[in-house]
């Protein structure tokens, strides 16, 4: 019913109904980025879209900080 979360000395926990567990080792800014950039192109043709060549996705963590991450087709991929 929980999710606890713990970092050295601190400890957080949060209602599970109000948290997404990802697949992620860490969630920084860069491996977000990567996340939602793979899981967009991977859903698009399953949403009846093409595959565009490029996808780009840019997350600003705050304080005018952001990570970009861009997500290319394969030459065989049509």
């Amino acid at each position: 019913r929980e999710v606890e979360v713990t970092f050295a000395q601190r400890r957080w926990v949060f209602p599970r109904s109000e948290c997404l567990l990802l697949p992620m080792s860490n969630t920084t800014t860069e491996l977000l980025a990567r996340y939602i950039a793979q899981r967009l192109f991977d859903a698009l043709p399953s949403a009846g879209a093409a595959r565009p060549a490029l996808v780009r996705i840019e997350l600003e963590e705050g304080g005018g900080f952001s990570a970009a991450c861009e997500v290319l087709r394969a030459r065989q991929d049509g």
